[in-house]
């Protein structure tokens, strides 16, 4: 949360304060930057020259191309044939002879592209705080106002999107897209694991209390994590439940005791759990600078669109971050 500034000083009302408010503001200028750049060499990507695994004949643009066209109309917000136009028109401002694909062929190869979410180098090396939460993502439906003066519409369909970011950096690890009535604690090992096969070093890995599952423990322990989870109201202890539990060996436990001893809140501020907040800020600026609907239509070309759309805010993290501390009253 960036700190207002009111003839010159910070609003005091506001918890925090930012650091680096110069640098800061001087980012959120660079992001509106309209510099597009093109790479050299581009006439040599542009169109695919890999042998097809499938019958049929090669695909005529490489999927760097189509993903190219898929960057701009989420990030300008355009409907996929204005966006092939733009490209259109910036190739012809740049001299350069290349065919931009119909919209149509766009939309037929989304599905088939397998993007990673682009990263800063070194992140890897570096201890991990995970943070993982789940937000809702329409699709199609009836309009706000209706919905909230009649009721839902029947049509009203939307997805599951379950953001894991690093606490320390704001980076975005991952951007699963799943259906509406999965449970965020669900997908959450796999996340989990994923990462650690790819090299994360995660110290510790911090929900809410929709993620209070025997799984999500039991993967944490698995790969040495500490879970900061808290429980829900009326949990008891393993031992209460089983009569052959062995005490003081399960982590959930350890947290209902001390949940017990200092009360919830008490909990949340020795343990470190505010940290979460920091998911929810992930999600807040994803819906800010995207909305919070899906422009394509089936769950593959979906879950592109999210996954460009997640490297796109790393980008725009990196390019511009408030560095704050807590104001002390």
């Amino acid at each position: 949360m960036s700190a207002l500034r009111i003839k010159g000083k910070q609003d005091p009302k506001v918890p925090y304060r930012v650091l680096n408010w110069r640098d800061y503001n001087r980012g959120l200028v660079k992001r509106g930057d309209l510099c597009l750049w093109i790479e050299d060499g581009i006439e040599d990507r542009w169109y695919s020259v890999e042998t097809p695994n499938r019958r049929g004949r090669r695909d005529k643009y490489s999927d760097a191309a189509i993903e190219c066209v898929l960057v701009l109309k989420s990030l300008f917000g355009l409907p996929l044939r204005q966006t092939t136009g733009l490209l259109a028109s910036l190739f012809k401002l740049s001299g350069l002879d290349l065919e931009v694909p119909d919209y149509s062929r766009i939309s037929r190869r989304q599905g088939r592209l397998s993007p990673s979410i682009k990263l800063p180098k070194g992140i890897r090396s570096k201890p991990i705080h995970l943070v993982l939460d789940g937000t809702g993502l329409k699709v199609f439906g009836e309009g706000e106002w209706k919905v909230r003066e009649h009721g839902a519409g029947k049509r009203r369909t939307w997805r599951k999107l379950h953001l894991a970011i690093d606490a320390g950096s704001g980076q975005i690890l991952t951007a699963l897209l799943t259906q509406r009535d999965t449970h965020d604690a669900e997908p959450a090992p796999d996340i989990i694991r994923s990462l650690v096969k790819q090299g994360y070093d995660i110290k510790d890995f911090r929900g809410d209390g929709a993620y209070d599952a025997h799984r999500v423990f039991l993967t944490c322990l698995q790969h040495g994590i500490k879970a900061i989870i808290p429980s829900r109201e009326g949990a008891i202890l393993s031992s209460e439940k089983y009569e052959n539990a062995m005490d003081n060996t399960w982590p959930r436990d350890e947290i209902v005791k001390r949940i017990r001893e200092i009360g919830k809140g008490g909990w949340k501020t020795e343990s470190g759990y505010f940290k979460r907040s920091l998911v929810e800020m992930a999600i807040y600026r994803y819906k800010r600078t995207f909305g919070d609907r899906l422009s394509a239509r089936n769950l593959e070309n979906q879950r592109v669109e999210v996954a460009l759309r997640a490297s796109m805010l790393n980008k725009m993290i990196k390019t511009a971050k408030p560095k704050t501390e807590k104001r002390i009253r």
